[in-house]
């Protein structure tokens, strides 16, 4: 630990492919590079003009399967035990 209470984090190898999105879609593409952000929102950056360079895209008609994953609900745990 550091003298500012940070840990020391010591990487010895270095993947060249680490936190790369990897995929033929555009939309798909851009979607997980804002952090599944919704295809909704994705539009309103390309009308307003938020972000240069980012490219003219239809919302793709497959579902993100994380995005479906996230939005389950849990069952509530019993308070008692069986």
């Amino acid at each position: 630990m550091s003298a500012n209470r940070m840990f020391y984090v010591e990487a010895s190898t270095v993947v060249s492919n680490c936190l790369q999105v990897n995929s033929q879609e555009l939309a798909s593409l851009w979607h997980r590079r804002y952090g599944h952000l919704s295809y909704k929102g994705l539009r309103t950056l390309q009308y307003e003009k938020m972000v240069k360079g980012l490219p003219q895209f239809q919302s793709p008609a497959e579902i993100c399967t994380n995005c479906l994953v996230g939005k389950q609900t849990r069952e509530s745990m019993s308070k008692r035990s069986s």
